[in-house]
């Protein structure tokens, strides 16, 4: 019997977006990881994000509004269930 895996999310993330998610937070007060990548503010991970679905919806007009506010739940999920 095949091993069950865990539903995927149905939006594709960029990697871009993906490795700006999992930045971890700033070590004593910098703007800077342990590792020097640079820390992503809230803004600018929802910001990213609602540019991901903007794209994977071909880079119509029109969506600016939804692609917003379904980037920030996805993030707030995220930052809820500590991924």
């Amino acid at each position: 019997m095949r091993e069950q895996r865990p539903k995927r999310n149905s939006m594709r993330v960029s990697r871009d977006t993906a490795k700006a998610m999992e930045t971890p937070a700033p070590v004593n007060g910098s703007t800077r990881t342990e590792a020097g990548a640079p820390v992503m503010n809230l803004d600018d991970r929802i910001r990213l994000r609602a540019y991901d679905l903007y794209m994977a919806r071909g880079g119509t007009d029109g969506g600016a509004l939804d692609d917003w506010l379904a980037a920030e739940r996805e993030i707030g999920e995220q930052r809820v269930s500590g991924a």
